[in-house]
């Protein structure tokens, strides 16, 4: 497991008033995959729904890096994710190159540790996601049971950082890491914000800086 440009962190407290983006959440719109590439349902991109809540919370992971008066522009997906526990549990994958890093909100008030997120090394080299078809199958609908196929897939990760789902906690990580959402099952319908910030100009990164001294 190697952070490239950004560390694992995570902040609990996210949000001033939690409770009011769990209402806002709550009354848009959500839509499946046409591509069936990831479980549940999103709303459409927040930057297009409500652009000062989208840029202000992408600033607001950002100052957990640089400063107030640091100069960068960035480009980034946000949508609110709900998740039911038909999914099961979660298909190790990376976001990149997609993205440069990922970042979950959790917003279930319950309390649930086993609905988190978990972060995952390869056991051997030339290691890659397998049984993609059959992923998208079991999305889709139009397979019943992806166990087999999951599993085969996963048994090629170890983890190494259990993340857990605590109302109002942030979650980030370099978008290269293998990861996996830990289980849909035996909770209620899972509802996050999930970040994909694809671009960042600025001079250097956050690990990149931390190589710089000594």
């Amino acid at each position: 497991m190697i952070n490239e440009i950004f560390p694992t962190t995570v902040v609990d407290g996210f949000y001033s008033i939690p409770e009011q983006v769990v209402e806002f959440a709550n009354q848009q719109e959500y839509n499946k995959d046409l591509n069936n590439k990831w479980p549940g349902k999103r709303t459409n991109c927040l930057s297009t729904i409500n652009y000062n809540f989208y840029d202000s919370t992408i600033k607001k992971i950002l100052a957990l890096y640089y400063p107030e008066n640091q100069d960068y522009t960035y480009a980034a997906d946000m949508f609110f994710q709900k998740v039911d526990k038909s999914f099961g549990e979660g298909w190790v994958h990376s976001d990149a190159p997609d993205s440069l890093v990922t970042g979950i909100i959790y917003l279930n008030p319950l309390y649930n540790p086993n609905a988190g997120t978990s972060i995952y090394q390869y056991k051997s080299v030339g290691v890659k996601n397998i049984n993609k078809d059959e992923k998208r199958a079991f999305i889709e609908g139009s397979l019943a049971n992806n166990d087999q196929y999951r599993k085969e897939n996963n048994d090629q990760f170890e983890e190494v950082i259990a993340l857990k789902n605590k109302f109002n906690r942030l979650v980030l990580f370099d978008a290269h890491q293998y990861h996996a959402a830990q289980s849909f099952a035996n909770t209620e319908e899972r509802l996050t914000i999930v970040v994909f910030l694809k671009n960042l100009a600025v001079d250097r990164y956050p690990i990149q800086r931390c190589h710089r001294v000594l």
